[in-house]
């Protein structure tokens, strides 16, 4: 597994790619939760393989713990079947899952809402 950064804006996008073992994701969960809890993510999973229980467990932790501690809530673009199934069980209103990077990016527009001005 690794991980490829980049911003767009005030947005970290996080492309995920190979195989979900535990050796990896269990840093990639300590890196997630130390940078990634207050920021806007999209964890981008076109090129990501479904490998086994272990390595998926401790990856949808990590989607699961930043879901539900981030006020922004978290993005997910490419996601495949298989995973879908999984993410289903995360009973959370703030995991969204996208086509795009694109549309995920605008969602994140959105969800921003102006205050309201009264008049007087």
């Amino acid at each position: 597994m690794q991980a490829l950064l980049k911003s767009q804006g005030e947005i970290t996008i996080v492309t995920i790619q190979g195989s979900l073992h535990i050796e990896k994701t269990q840093p990639f969960r300590e890196i997630c939760l130390k940078h990634f809890l207050t920021k806007k993510v999209i964890f981008n999973m076109e090129q990501v393989n479904f490998v086994g229980s272990t390595g998926i467990q401790a990856f949808f932790e990590t989607v699961k713990t930043i879901t539900e501690e981030n006020q922004h809530g978290l993005k997910l673009v490419g996601v495949k079947s298989e995973f879908r199934k999984i993410l289903q069980n995360i009973e959370n209103t703030k995991l969204q899952i996208f086509e795009s990077e694109a549309s995920a990016i605008n969602s994140f527009a959105a969800n921003f809402s102006m205050p309201r001005a009264t008049l007087e």
